[in-house]
């Protein structure tokens, strides 16, 4: 095979690929503003303002996670994939806490525990 006809060859898969992408990406209604908008989204940053007596004394521009885990969210679905359960931990760590602050309670400072 010359180079040109590797080249040619080259150049069909690419079009080919990009031609099944884009009919998948119509299968799942992402328009080109639906893309813009999820792109939007995994690049979003915020300014947050921090003020002291009611002068804001500096401002720095931050990542905006609630918005990038938005358009993951969006992209998760356009792929058909579904986020994970949320699952709530319940525990009362008040009895274990004791422990540890009677433990270091009685402790004198500068002495390590022979443990």
């Amino acid at each position: 095979m010359t180079p040109q006809e590797l080249f040619e060859r080259g150049r069909k898969i690419c079009e080919d690929e990009q031609a099944k992408f884009a009919a998948r990406l119509d299968e799942v209604g992402a328009t080109d503003r639906a893309i813009q908008v999820i792109f939007e989204l995994l690049n979003a940053k915020e300014t947050k303002f921090f003020q002291k007596d009611g002068v804001v004394t500096a401002k720095r521009t931050v990542v905006a996670h609630g918005p990038r885990a938005d358009g993951v969210k969006l992209l998760m679905a356009a792929r058909g994939l579904k986020a994970p359960e949320k699952h709530e931990v319940k525990a009362d760590l008040t009895d274990s806490f004791r422990k540890v602050a009677a433990m270091l309670i009685k402790q004198e400072p500068g002495k390590a525990d022979d443990k």
